[in-house]
């Protein structure tokens, strides 16, 4: 079974947590797809500001730092 494993920080010395989720061959064409999809359920995309750097976070200030297909 092919997993997505997205990344997220909390701050710059942390060290990275793991989100899993279970691709759906039968949803999605590719698994980039339902990535896509997961990362807009999970995050939402901030501009930079004097306090935040640019990027997706999540609703408790992790940021989002990528995906991994395996």
């Amino acid at each position: 079974m092919i997993k997505i494993i997205y990344f997220l920080i909390a701050c710059n010395t942390c060290d990275l947590e793991k989100m899993y989720f279970n691709f759906d061959p039968t949803k999605y064409e590719n698994c980039t797809e339902q990535a896509d999809v997961i990362r807009e359920q999970i995050s939402s995309y901030y501009s930079s500001t004097d306090v935040k750097d640019q990027g997706w976070y999540t609703p408790n200030g992790k940021l989002v730092i990528g995906y991994r297909c395996e």
